[in-house]
């Protein structure tokens, strides 16, 4: 059996979070831990027309587990402390 976890990722419009989150799946996957990834756009465009909030302004959490600065790193490097941190969560249990 598997422990479960939800990973949320903030950030600006095109900031690569639903990037970040395909790649983190994937690693997921192929190292044996299921892994669906919601992305808000998706449910946006298709089931939640008329949602609130959506054109208001970003505001960053105060104290996040994880911060990954996507405008001044590659792809590569932005996913492995991902992966490393959820990891470290979902084996520790």
């Amino acid at each position: 059996m598997q422990t479960g976890a939800v990973v949320w990722m903030t950030g600006l419009s095109g900031s690569g979070k639903s990037t970040l989150a395909n790649g983190l799946a994937r690693e997921l996957l192929q190292r044996g831990h299921a892994a669906y990834v919601l992305d808000g756009d998706v449910l946006r465009a298709g089931l939640l027309h008329g949602l609130t909030g959506v054109g208001a302004p970003y505001e960053p959490p105060l104290s996040p587990d994880l911060r990954i600065e996507t405008s001044t790193s590659d792809m590569r490097d932005s996913l492995s402390p991902l992966v490393e941190y959820v990891l470290s969560r979902i084996l520790q249990k």
